[in-house]
């Protein structure tokens, strides 16, 4: 079964670790969940290193020639014997400390046909090291290419990580050069989630459709924004009446520590916002106040914030959004995930785990949303659901949750192998 493999090796000789149709790739902007093998909080510094190696077949040790090979932002390709070379080169490294005298840097290897890696090798400063890459053969199976660059200034972004896939046991990863551009082969057909890290700077998601390209096709899915964390937006949108949908005039929107008060239409813009993950709050003279998270990009999605009059009920008291989740192979439906992600925010607004009859309930402002239904060992599946004003509900969002083709197993779940 193939794996994801992102590895750690040390020693001076070490082993083996919105939506945006471009061509074939289709990107759809979503939220910002985490993925095991991100690292953390590290000193970036750059060093000196000679490295040689050998990327062959790993089921025959046939050399493989014509592999893109990336090393802490300088790229090169196999020679028809497999060998790489980078003499001398500057590495961007990764070191917890500035003191320490070893130092960490990313080694991705890919090419189309079999699955990529993603090698983490340790060194001394000035030293030279042999390496040798095994890759997997993956026949039949995709690979993504694209770009990525700073959305303030489109300086491309070196040593990003780049992982698609919506398991561990199918998900590679990749690491981008020093031009930005990045190559992530042995990838299964079909929809896949894929994520993009670089400190400094806010997480990517989306989703890439990956075709077979066996012979031939490769998924360019062109330049990707990525948006400095640093960043400061002008946010706008509405505060409206959740009965009637008219805009409510001095209303109160809060966003971080930034403020502004609606006037006609219910409007308002509010400057100077931080993007990221920031609380939302909105208040106004016999309304209940509401609060919630949403994830301020750049450019910022309007916000269409609805409250509710005090005393009033909210619709369907209160669930104005519910259904049913049945699990293909077993009558206790119970566990089940179910998210209502608003699509102009991204934001959760509601959640709600299912009980053995499968029977969900969520209360959620008028908007369009993506209800998501998920439980571990099953497909997930969604729905496209419109939440109109005026108080009205809507029912019967149902789901019929199938077994996933593969289950991990405790040993699949550990991200990468350790070789010696």
């Amino acid at each position: 079964m193939p794996d994801t493999r992102a590895r750690s090796n040390t020693g001076n000789s070490v082993g083996s670790g919105l939506t945006l149709l471009l061509g074939v790739g289709l990107f759809l902007l979503s939220g910002c969940g985490g993925l095991t093998g991100f690292k953390g909080a590290e000193v970036p510094t750059e060093t000196q290193v000679t490295l040689t190696g050998m990327v062959t077949r790993s089921d025959t040790s046939a050399s493989v020639s014509g592999a893109r090979v990336v090393f802490g932002g300088n790229v090169t390709t196999t020679a028809a014997d497999g060998s790489y070379t980078f003499d001398k080169v500057l590495v961007t490294t990764r070191n917890r400390t500035r003191q320490t005298t070893t130092v960490t840097a990313y080694l991705s290897v890919s090419r189309n046909q079999f699955d990529a890696v993603v090698d983490e090798l340790s060194f001394l400063t000035g030293e030279s090291i042999t390496h040798d890459v095994p890759l997997d053969p993956n026949p039949n199976s995709g690979t993504v290419t694209g770009k990525v660059v700073s959305a303030a200034d489109t300086t491309p972004i070196a040593d990003a990580l780049v992982a698609i896939g919506e398991e561990e046991v199918d998900t590679r990863l990749g690491r981008t050069a020093s031009d930005g551009t990045f190559q992530i082969t042995g990838l299964f057909p079909g929809l896949r989630p894929a994520r993009i890290e670089k400190n400094g700077f806010l997480a990517f998601t989306g989703n890439v459709d990956v075709v077979d390209s066996s012979e031939g096709p490769v998924v360019d899915v062109g330049t990707i924004r990525m948006v400095p964390s640093s960043a400061h937006v002008s946010v706008s949108g509405t505060v409206q009446d959740g009965e009637t949908g008219n805009g409510i005039v001095g209303a109160l929107v809060a966003i971080a520590d930034k403020s502004a008060t609606t006037g006609a239409s219910g409007a308002f813009t509010i400057s100077d916002v931080p993007v990221g993950s920031q609380t939302v709050r909105a208040s106004a003279t016999g309304y209940i106040s509401v609060e919630f998270g949403a994830s301020i990009e750049s450019p910022p999605t309007p916000l269409n914030i609805v409250l509710y009059r005090s005393g009033v009920d909210p619709p369907g008291s209160p669930y104005n959004l519910t259904g049913a989740v049945t699990l293909s192979d077993t009558p206790d439906a119970s566990g089940v995930a179910v998210v209502a992600i608003e699509k102009s925010s991204g934001t959760t607004q509601d959640s709600a785990t299912t009980n053995q009859t499968g029977v969900y309930k969520l209360f959620v402002p008028p908007s369009e949303y993506t209800v998501r239904a998920s439980h571990a060992g099953y497909q997930s599946e969604e729905r496209t659901v419109t939440i109109p004003p005026g108080g009205q509900a809507v029912s019967g969002v149902d789901f019929t949750l199938t077994r996933s083709a593969a289950v991990l197993s405790p040993k699949a779940k550990s991200i990468g192998r350790r070789r010696r």
